[in-house]
Formats: structure tokens, C-alpha cells, sequence
């Protein structure tokens, strides 16, 4: 397994990035690279193909699933039942996040939560790749 110093915030995000472009990790440094509208960018990658590996974001379903884990895992309660009726159905995440607004202590719950998901499943897609993150020198 190769060591890499993974800008381990940076991969995170990634993976939670759904819009246009593309997030690449740089297998010799260990950072993300975003590759959006940045000629510089685009070329270092094109150029370099066996330097740099895409990073896919999550698919919804898989955020989905964390999001009905959460809920599952909440004691039972008007929140709970609140929050799992706001998943089913159409526009289930953007119901899911104005529910949460109304519990601000199941909120920050639901983010530390999601965090924990996110850093496991970087971890275990640089494992599937081989890669063993190591910390990062100081800049």
C-alpha cells in the first residue's frame, strides 16, 4: 500500500461535490485538484493521466442511505418521525434540510454524523486504491 500525505479535507469534500467539473487526486503530493474552467489545471491533469485519479462523488442514493441511518439511529421522538417523513417522497433531501432547521440540537448531531460517513468512506475508497494515508508535513 503506498503512503500518501492525502489532503484528507480537501478529498472529503469531493465527494460530497456534485456540480460541474472534477475533483482529482494527485498521487505523487496528495492533493485535490479541482478541475473547473482552469486551463492550468486541465492541462496538468490531460498531460499527466497516471499522476492524477478522479475522484467520484458520492451518488444521491448512497446519501440517501446515510441520511435514513441518522434517522434510524435517533431516539424515538417528534424529531425522529418529523425527519423520516421528510425522506420519503420527492425533494426528500431539501425536505430533509428545512426539518433539521427546526432541531438545532439533531442538526449539529447530523452533521457530525454525516462527517464521520464522509472520512469513512474517503478512507475506504484510498484503501480500495491502495493508498494509506499519512499526515501532512506542516506548511
Amino acid at each position: 500500500m503506498a503512503k500518501l500525505p492525502v489532503d484528507m479535507m480537501m478529498l472529503e469534500e469531493a465527494f460530497d461535490h456534485h456540480g460541474e467539473g472534477g475533483w482529482y487526486l494527485n498521487l505523487v503530493t496528495g492533493d485535490v485538484l479541482i478541475r473547473f474552467d482552469d486551463p492550468d489545471v486541465e492541462n496538468e491533469i490531460e498531460g499527466n493521466p497516471d499522476k492524477y485519479l478522479l475522484i467520484e462523488p458520492t451518488l444521491p442514493d448512497e446519501d440517501h442511505r446515510v441520511m435514513l441511518d441518522f434517522v434510524a439511529g435517533l431516539p424515538d421522538g417528534k424529531a425522529r418521525r418529523e425527519l423520516a417523513r421528510a425522506l420519503n417522497g420527492p425533494r426528500s433531501f431539501g425536505h430533509f434540510r428545512d426539518e433539521l432547521r427546526r432541531w438545532p440540537d439533531v442538526r449539529e448531531q447530523w452533521f457530525a454524523f454525516r462527517d464521520a460517513r464522509v472520512t469513512e468512506h474517503a478512507r475506504r475508497w484510498l484503501a480500495d486504491h491502495d493508498i494509506e494515508p499519512v499526515p501532512r508535513p506542516p506548511a
